[in-house]
């Protein structure tokens, strides 16, 4: 864990190519938790509305020109669509200049097709997910050939603003981002559907539906703090409802479907990268 005052020491300037949700999710983390100031953030997005909107709600620097966000951070956030990032990486590429660090948070784009762009620049692969809104994430990263261990610092720092982290293999990040930045997709349906059951037999909505995502988040710390295993934890339970092997089929079939949609999206990319 790095020490929680370093960035603001750095007087890191976070520019982010992109103002979707994942970008805005981040921008927000950063801002609420105090970490960065809101003049050390610059937002860039081809759309208007995005921009209006962070600009209003946080009084951050906005453009519609990446050129602009590549002058101004001395952290680059790629947080395009896939099929875009390497495009507007060359984009900005002439704007770059030496100490720049840049993070992909573009889904199936590998740190070696990144890194043929680059040229030199240091490039840090993240996969993100959602809980960073609430500092509660498990962020996969990757680290390129010309990380330096100072620049491991300034990434792992932002990672534990966000939550968790975890760093693995380039070839293995589709398998991990169907797990951690898809697996919200898979959770969030179980607290909703248990809230309206439980409402349904008339209990108050909005307390049903802290109470389930209560017990979710409780199972989950009880997993990772107790030693023991999800089977051993089902004992202490004597009531039990649930068809358990339907659901062991729905999220193993959930989780496989998204392994085979993000390596399709890796296909499409690597293609066009060689075109």
């Amino acid at each position: 864990m790095c020490d929680e005052n370093s960035l603001m020491r750095l007087n890191e300037k976070i520019a982010f190519l992109g103002a979707g949700s994942i970008a805005e999710a981040w921008m927000e983390r950063l801002l609420v938790s105090n970490a960065v100031e809101a003049s050390n953030i610059f937002a860039c997005d081809v759309r208007t509305e995005p921009l209006e909107k962070l600009s209003k709600r946080w009084g951050i620097s906005t453009s519609t020109k990446n050129e602009e966000g590549a002058h101004f951070g001395t952290l680059l956030v790629l947080a395009v669509p896939p099929s875009d990032t390497l495009p507007v990486l060359r984009q900005v590429l002439p704007a770059l200049s030496p100490g720049q660090l840049i993070v992909s948070l573009a889904a199936a784009v590998p740190v070696e097709a990144l890194e043929q762009v680059a040229g030199s620049f240091p490039i840090v692969r993240v996969m993100p997910n959602t809980p960073a809104l609430v500092g509660e994430a498990m962020n996969l990263v990757v680290f390129g050939q010309a990380v330096s261990a100072a620049e491991r610092n300034r990434v792992a720092w932002l990672l534990d603003v966000l939550g968790k982290w975890h760093e693995v293999s380039d070839d293995e990040m589709d398998l991990w981002c169907a797990l951690c930045a898809v697996g919200p997709t898979f959770i969030l349906p179980v607290i909703d559907a248990l809230a309206v059951a439980a409402a349904a037999r008339g209990l108050p909505p909005e307390k049903a539906l802290q109470a389930a995502a209560q017990m979710v988040a409780g199972t989950a710390h009880m997993v990772q703090d107790s030693g023991r295993t999800p089977e051993q934890l089902k004992q202490m339970i004597g009531l039990r409802t649930l068809k358990e092997d339907e659901v062991r089929r729905l999220f193993t079939d959930a989780y496989n479907d998204a392994v085979q949609k993000l390596q399709g999206v890796g296909q499409k990319v690597a293609a066009a990268a060689r075109q």
